[in-house]
């Protein structure tokens, strides 16, 4: 059986509605644990910069999402 798949068309009146976009939430602690991890793991390992690593992983998580 071959079906055709439908597609609304748009009217002129909707046409014209603004997209709205709805707001992200913020990365939660295990998203950014992950993240703090890989970059732990990226720049070798070494111990004594977990809060920069945390910091600089949510930062990037929260920028990712910013541009969703």
């Amino acid at each position: 059986m071959n079906r055709k798949t439908i597609k609304p068309k748009m009217t002129e009146q909707y046409k014209s509605v603004p997209t709205i976009k709805t707001p992200t939430l913020p990365p939660n602690p295990d998203e950014i644990r992950q993240r703090a991890h890989e970059i732990f793991i990226a720049r070798g390992g070494g111990h004594g910069q977990d809060l920069d690593d945390w910091l600089k992983a949510e930062s990037e998580l929260k920028g990712a999402r910013a541009q969703e």
